[in-house]
């Protein structure tokens, strides 16, 4: 009796060795990782909150400069747009005292909300004179623009005469855009 009474008991103990790895293997171990993957995912989306809490906080700040760039912006109108970027090239020509020698204006449509105005100029003058130019160009606070290239060659041995090659974009942003 005694034979059979430990027998049975080590069955009993074996079957709860299995049961036990069974259930941990199929039942305990997926609920651990299913709940560390919606605690890590519950972690996220409290950050998203409280990001989104921020972003709301700021929301007339980020108004009042989009507003800014939207004022910025070229005008919808094409031949607007060129006589504002032109008139606004002269001006910084006339500041900077450089003599531009060629202006060609180019439109691209690159995406479905807005177009670019492509400007491209050449000039001759001193390094100053350019240096100043680009200045006015990038700090003029009527018109947006971004410098894509440029390029200088001296037209003497001292390099005090260059010659600028300069190339600029401004977006417009299509009327139903707006």
């Amino acid at each position: 009796m005694p034979f059979r009474n430990r027998q049975n008991m080590l069955l009993a103990v074996a079957g709860f060795c299995v049961l036990a790895f069974i259930g941990d293997r199929f039942i305990v171990t997926p609920l651990l990782d299913t709940w560390a993957e919606r605690a890590a995912r519950m972690e996220k989306l409290e950050k998203d909150l409280a990001r989104g809490g921020q972003l709301l906080k700021r929301e007339q700040n980020f108004e009042a400069l989009w507003g800014d760039m939207l004022g910025r912006s070229l005008p919808s109108d094409k031949a607007e747009a060129e006589s504002r970027v032109l008139r606004a090239v002269q001006r910084w020509a006339q500041t900077s005292r450089l003599e531009l020698t060629t202006q060609t204006l180019r439109w691209i449509e690159d995406k479905d909300e807005y177009y670019k105005l492509e400007f491209q100029c050449s000039s001759d003058g001193s390094l100053t004179s350019i240096a100043r130019f680009l200045y006015e160009m990038e700090s003029d606070p009527s018109v947006a623009v971004r410098f894509e290239d440029a390029a200088l060659v001296a037209r003497d041995q001292q390099g005090s005469q260059l010659s600028m090659s300069v190339v600029f974009t401004g977006l417009a942003l299509k009327e139903d855009a707006s």
